[in-house]
């Protein structure tokens, strides 16, 4: 009996403290750019409490629903449950499920050696991200995502983005018509 192939709803979900909300929130911008599928915690509906009843079971989801994790690792995060708990699903996930992967990425001077055992299990992928802007880091990144190939990788990685593309595209003028050879008859043969 052959396995069974699961459809993922998303390419990657992304997992931060507060600290960092806008640094996440530009890189999943960047990534989205580039064709990527990216799901945050920003992404449950406003108003919904970090209750047991209503936010687990959105967070689980999501992890379910996605290959690739990302946490944002600072030295703030550790006092959020909430980010906590995603990284820590995220870590169980990875190791539950083959082909999973956890990357994790240090923001705020967080250093390797800082990195908890228990995610280190994980044998996660490790970017210091520290000097990095969002966009170069969603070039790094793009790489290690499903279905992150071909033009949607080499735009992210020179910083063009779609609309960037589309301008550029404007200001060079139409594209000129190009003219058909003429079509051989029976007496020009």
């Amino acid at each position: 009996m052959g396995t069974m192939s699961i459809k993922k709803e998303y390419d990657v979900s992304i997992f931060h403290a507060d600290s960092v909300a806008s640094y996440a929130l530009e890189l999943s911008a960047a990534l989205r750019n580039a064709g990527v599928r990216a799901w945050m915690e920003a992404e449950i509906a406003p108003g919904i409490p970090h209750t047991q009843e209503r936010w687990i079971p959105e967070v689980k989801r999501a992890l379910e629903g996605t290959q690739v994790h990302v946490a944002l690792l600072t030295p703030t995060m550790w006092k959020s449950p909430t980010a906590c708990f995603a990284t820590g699903g995220a870590s169980s996930h990875v190791l539950r499920v083959p082909g999973a992967k956890l990357i994790l990425v240090l923001k705020e001077g967080y250093t390797r050696a800082d990195i908890p055992p228990v995610l280190r299990a994980a044998a996660p992928i490790v970017v210091d991200a520290n000097k990095l802007s969002a966009k170069q880091l969603a070039a790094q990144l793009l790489p290690l995502l499903p279905n992150s190939v071909g033009p949607a990788v080499e735009n992210a990685q020179s910083g063009r983005t779609k609309a960037s593309r589309l301008r550029a595209n404007r200001k060079s003028g139409p594209t000129p018509k190009r003219h058909a050879p003429p079509k051989k008859t029976a007496q020009s043969a």
